[in-house]
């Protein structure tokens, strides 16, 4: 399996490092950039060139950001995450969006073993 360039943007840190940890356990993953805003956001990403774009969801977003994202990352899967940490979005470029009901860290590493 090839390794899996992820891109944490506006994640919470405490969740953040929880991802990072549970999933690098699981699954052959390289954190290329976590970005703690969102300035510049498309020219930071595109210098990273990641699979997956792990977002956090400000209060009152919706994942319509995680679908603009998708437009300027086409092959990239973008996984958004509500502000409260209860629903999360996962976008590809087919248009698809899969709202998962029954997110787990199990789940997430399902999601990052799947093909891009």
């Amino acid at each position: 399996m090839s390794v899996r360039r992820v891109a944490i943007v506006t994640v919470p840190p405490l969740f953040a490092d929880i991802l990072r940890e549970v999933l690098a356990g699981q699954v052959a993953i390289e954190i290329v950039v976590q970005i703690g805003s969102r300035r510049r956001l498309e020219q930071r990403l595109r210098a990273a060139r990641p699979d997956f774009i792990l977002i956090g969801l400000r209060r009152g977003e919706t994942d319509a950001v995680a679908l603009s994202i998708l437009t300027a990352f086409p092959d990239a899967k973008v996984v958004a995450f509500s502000n409260d940490l209860h629903r999360v979005w996962v976008h590809q470029i087919q248009p698809h969006c899969t709202e998962m009901h029954d997110f787990s860290l199990d789940a997430m590493i399902a999601l990052l073993k799947t093909p891009t």
